[in-house]
């Protein structure tokens, strides 16, 4: 069986989500699972170095250049690889897989769906061409009418499809985003977290917040900038960890409060401690598609460790289950926040490991390999 990238370069995200899911399905199903990436020429050699390091048993291919250009890639798969059934992660490499069988072929294709694509690439503009931006709904209509098989990372994503597409529902495995295995790995040592917040003059009484991602649109750096000048202008125990590449001019409270900033970015064995030294994860995002259905990866890493969740409404499955499993606050109700209590810590990391392991949806994964199984 296949696992198909397309366009989706080696990072803590491609780690947790394709290589640690390959490596699971491998040795939990018994099933041989070859990865299959298709990666920018630019950067072909190391991102090939990077993926086999972290799944051997991979094939890294170059992409034909020029965006316009992408499906031209179905003819290496269909030279290179056997019928045999394809996971495939998004609306282009799910076109690929379903689009390179070969004449007269048994293979089954499951769309991996990761958000609603249609609405990323026209509220974002992820793909900065227009050409392509007019073509993803056409694209991820064909997945979803013509893969046999869906993954979905929130209950939200699948009414999107009912309610834009007219999708009636059939075959759909709701699996949202988990923690990576080597975070997993990890415990929330008491010493470790001591040290950690006094190598970084982060004192008993300060409360720490934890911003960990890049600089994407959807990640509202406007709403993030006004919460943190309000928290730091009227708390003196606040200070705020980026955990992101560059800050550039994404938040003016960095050159206002230096004191209250620590900016660190990391490599994504070692998030786990950063994160665990803090008390809040922050997920503030703006009210749009993309977001209202999406399964942001740091809502499990933020849980497992340790921290409560800062959230805005109506962000996926997600601002529900806060309020449920009471682990944060919502944006909208935010007053004042104090240090994480032990307790608190330990209960988040039990909500982590009961909902947002991969073991906890073992089942699924089980009907679906053996649902694309029987075709080969």
């Amino acid at each position: 069986m296949y696992y198909l990238t397309f366009n989706d370069s080696p990072s803590g995200i491609y780690y947790s989500q394709v290589t640690d899911v390959c490596k699971f399905l491998s040795e939990k199903l018994d099933v041989e699972i070859k990865l299959v990436a298709f990666v920018s020429l630019r950067n072909y050699f190391s991102d090939r170095k990077k993926i086999k390091k972290r799944h051997p048993n991979s094939l890294v291919l170059p992409m034909f250049p020029g965006v316009n250009s992408w499906k031209k890639n179905k003819l290496v798969l269909k030279l290179l690889l056997s019928d045999k059934s394809i996971i495939a992660r998004g609306i282009f490499a799910t076109w690929l897989a379903i689009n390179s069988k070969k004449k007269n072929g048994n293979r089954k294709v499951c769309f991996d769906a990761r958000g609603a694509y249609h609405a990323e690439f026209t509220e974002y503009n992820v793909a900065g061409n227009s050409t392509l931006n007019s073509e993803i709904k056409e694209i991820e209509n064909y997945c979803l009418q013509f893969s046999d098989y869906k993954i979905a990372v929130s209950n939200a994503l699948v009414n999107y499809w009912h309610t834009h597409y007219n999708y009636i529902t059939q075959n759909v495995f709701v699996i949202p985003c988990t923690v990576n295995s080597t975070q997993l790995s990890y415990s929330n040592n008491a010493s470790d977290f001591n040290f950690l917040r006094k190598k970084y003059n982060v004192d008993d009484n300060h409360v720490l917040i934890c911003y960990s991602g890049t600089s994407s649109g959807w990640h509202s750096f406007k709403l993030m900038n006004d919460f943190f000048n309000s928290v730091l202008s009227t708390n003196p125990n606040m200070k705020i960890l980026f955990l992101t590449p560059k800050l550039d001019n994404l938040f003016d409270v960095v050159k206002k409060y230096p004191d209250k900033i620590i900016h660190r970015w990391v490599n994504p064995d070692d998030v786990y401690g950063y994160l665990a030294m803090c008390d809040y994860g922050i997920l503030i995002r703006e009210q749009s598609v993309t977001n209202a259905v999406a399964s942001p990866v740091k809502f499990a890493e933020y849980l497992n460790a340790g921290l409560k969740i800062i959230i805005s409404d109506g962000l996926g499955d997600y601002s529900d289950f806060v309020k449920k499993h009471n682990c944060g606050v919502l944006f909208s109700d935010f007053r004042n926040l104090q240090t994480t209590t032990s307790s608190d810590r330990n209960k988040n990391k039990e909500l982590a490991q009961k909902y947002f392991i991969k073991e906890t949806h073992l089942d699924k994964y089980k009907k679906l390999i053996h649902a694309l199984s029987i075709s080969n």
